[in-house]
């Protein structure tokens, strides 16, 4: 087709060429689902089984493993076998099972640590991602603080950049002195050097002279001290069982590095399982004996059996989570500028029981994380994911315990220990809200509660192209509403380049007046990217019932400098009273929106969909190289190719109209198609502009659709 510059009169001159067969169609089918608050049907049980050598065993079938929920034995109805020991691509959507990909949590524990270690734990994690973590593992950031409560730093991402930036951003915590009370009730601390030295002598006589005194004011110096510290360790705790909760929302295997020196054992352990010195304890055993027991913490003497069964609680809500604690004990990070005193395993014995409770094991030396953790990486190298249908009625977080075994002699296998049905959307916390959209997005969950459709494509602007996002939400978002019924929408749009980075992104709230969301909701935003191949998620959630759905989309983002013309994406248009138009704040009409043109707009349509034999409107986006003239003529070329390769002409085809070139060259034209009497399925509409004076400057674009 030939165009030419109109006149006054609208008119329009076109010739209708001939049509090329070419590729097939390159649309992607769906596939997938997941639901955020639903019912368990089918399970997912990721398993690891080495061998006496410690190294995983291979070429395991289904008949060499036995699967048991709540006791009952189930059917394995398939098993899927995921190595991790090479280099995947991470381009395009994830291939490997998101229950068998490795989950890294990084924890800082602010509560128990100094400045120093704190610094050198973060030194230690950035050369672990650097060196140690494979291609398609992913890993978060979060921090943990008596004062500051749990803090998410960073959900789980395979991007190292955003990783190391994550851990590179971790403030120092505020330094919290040990060796005074923070109400000054007393002058030292237990392991004050003075308060030993004092400690090591005790009086033969029931009298009270300076030295019993002296001992009383440290007796009373110690027990405000513990008092404190343990009101400290029941927060930390109950924080760890929070995380241990919300990461039960994210699929697969979460391994936790838990940087911390631990506290004091002798709170939950007592002095009896671990004295704190031979003077202390030469100290106290006189007191008994000379009838001085007044002296004597008897509450810290013997163990905290309230404490233990927190700490128990905890190591096994992380194990239920099917999270493996390996506690890095920084202690062994300080150097002698640290100027501590006393032993350096102090919270040793909270350490271990944390690892032994979660099957993990404390690792001693920091500074050598990466060749540590390198074992443990390849236990995990090789995964067999067992799924099942399950038959257990559930409930709202009900539990359902699992137990793998195989029939392999001398093998170990190691499986999470069983999961929670999902907890009603109003019952998560913050956390958990951010985890579950976060593993939505991060592992492709495809589909959901409601279906969106994502529309993305470039537009020229100089070295970095807009890229406009155009969601498409159904109606069924809106169902909840608040009591001025407004429904209140979530919506997380993340562009990934091909090394899996974060190129761009934008995260809105969106109140919808319900008496306007009788249509479905077209929203409207822009990313900022260079040139490249990128993968665009987009994830919508209702705020009110925790409804969710989430879609991604690959684009393309051309280097305009090097194309004397360039077609982008054909947009078929819509009725704008078939949809609420929403646009981002960045987004305004005039200028800035993609679908505005001289004093008129248009709608595109999300999901395009024609019956046999309709007529469709188009709007093709042209950019012109500096050295062409806008308005120069050109032919167009229009081929509707089906999924077997076969090229169908239009029915008709018309120019309608074209604008004048803008400020970025760009040029719309718009032209009116009718679809052909072909079988309804899915086909790819297929644009070629040929420059009339130069054959051999010739552009092409492609836009999927469906006849129905």
């Amino acid at each position: 087709m030939e165009s030419r510059r109109p006149g006054r009169s609208g008119a329009l001159a076109a010739v209708l060429c001939a049509c090329a067969v070419s590729l097939t169609v390159s649309g992607q089918e769906r596939s997938g689902s997941y639901r955020e608050a639903s019912e368990v049907s089918v399970v997912e049980v990721p398993v690891q089984v080495i061998g006496r050598d410690g190294k995983p065993i291979r070429d395991l079938q289904i008949s060499d493993f036995e699967l048991e929920e709540d006791g009952r034995r189930q059917t394995i109805t398939s098993l899927d076998v995921v190595s991790l020991d090479h280099a995947v691509p991470i381009a395009g959507a994830p291939e490997t099972p998101a229950s068998a990909r490795r989950h890294f949590l990084f924890l800082f524990d602010f509560t128990f640590a100094t400045p120093n270690e704190i610094v050198r734990s973060r030194d230690a994690a950035i050369r672990f991602v650097q060196g140690g973590m494979a291609p398609d593992d992913l890993a978060g950031v979060a921090t943990v603080s008596a004062e500051g409560g749990l803090g998410l730093q960073l959900t789980f991402t395979s991007d190292r950049r955003q990783i190391v930036a994550a851990l590179k951003s971790i403030g120092l915590p505020t330094a919290v002195d040990r060796s005074r009370d923070p109400l000054a009730f007393a002058f030292s601390m237990s392991g004050d050097s003075r308060l030993v030295l004092e400690e090591g002598y005790a009086s033969k006589s029931t009298v009270v002279d300076a030295t019993s005194t002296l001992k009383v004011l440290a007796a009373v110096g110690r027990r405000v001290s513990d008092d404190y510290m343990l009101t400290r360790v029941v927060r930390h705790l109950s924080d760890m069982g929070g995380l241990a909760r919300a990461l039960d929302l994210v699929d697969g295997r979460k391994t936790v590095l838990y940087f911390s020196e631990g506290f004091d054992s002798r709170l939950i352990f007592g002095s009896l399982a671990h004295e704190l010195s031979p003077e202390q304890t030469a100290a106290d055993n006189d007191a008994i004996v000379s009838g001085s027991s007044w002296s004597i913490d008897v509450d810290r003497r013997y163990a905290n059996s309230p404490m233990q069964k927190q700490l128990a609680d905890t190591a096994e809500l992380l194990k239920r989570s099917d999270c493996t604690v390996y506690p890095i004990d920084i202690a062994g990070l300080r150097d002698s500028s640290d100027g501590t005193i006393g032993p350096g395993e102090r919270g040793e014995d909270f350490l271990f029981a944390l690892a032994q409770g979660t099957g993990g094991e404390v690792i001693r030396n920091g500074n050598d994380i990466a060749r540590q953790i390198e074992r443990v990486q390849k236990k995990t190298s090789l995964t067999y994911v067992l799924a099942y249908t399950s038959t257990a009625r559930g409930g709202p977080a009900r539990y359902h315990s699992l137990r793998v075994r195989t029939k392999v002699r001398g093998a170990r296998v190691s499986a999470r220990a069983g999961y929670f049905d999902r907890a009603s959307f109003r019952a998560m916390t913050p956390l958990q809200r951010a985890l579950a959209a976060g593993n939505a997005i991060a592992h492709e969950k495809e589909g959901g509660d409601f279906t969106i459709d994502v529309l993305a494509f470039a537009l020229a602007s100089g070295k970095i192209s807009r890229v406009p996002v155009v969601i498409g939400i159904p109606t069924g978002a809106l169902v909840s509403r608040d009591s001025a019924g407004r429904a209140h929408l979530e919506i997380f749009t993340y562009v990934f380049d091909q090394n899996g980075e974060v190129a761009d992104s934008f995260a809105r709230d969106t109140s919808i007046d319900g008496g306007r969301s009788g249509n479905r909701v077209l929203f409207t935003g822009v990313c900022h990217v260079p040139a490249g191949r990128y993968r665009v998620r987009v994830f919508v959630r209702n705020a009110l019932d925790g409804r969710a759905g989430f879609h991604a989309e690959s684009v393309d983002v051309p280097d305009w400098s090097s194309a004397k013309m360039q077609a982008l994406v054909p947009l078929f248009l819509d009725s704008p009273d078939r949809s609420l138009i929403v646009r981002d704040a960045g987004v305004s009409s005039g200028e800035n929106d993609p679908f505005s043109f001289g004093g008129g707009s248009f709608v595109p349509q999300v999901a395009p969909t024609m019956a046999p034999g309709s007529t469709s409107h188009l709007c093709v986006m042209l950019v012109r190289g500096k050295e062409a003239e806008g308005n120069a003529p050109f032919q167009v070329d229009v081929a509707i190719v089906d999924g077997e390769g076969r090229a169908f002409a239009p029915a008709d085809l018309r120019l309608v109209g074209r604008t004048e070139p803008g400020a970025d060259g760009l040029v719309r034209v718009f032209l009116d198609f009718a679809s052909p009497h072909v079988p309804a399925g899915r086909y790819l509409l297929r644009v070629t502009f040929r420059d009339s004076r130069d054959p051999d400057v010739r552009t092409q674009s492609e836009a999927a659709f469906r006849i129905s």
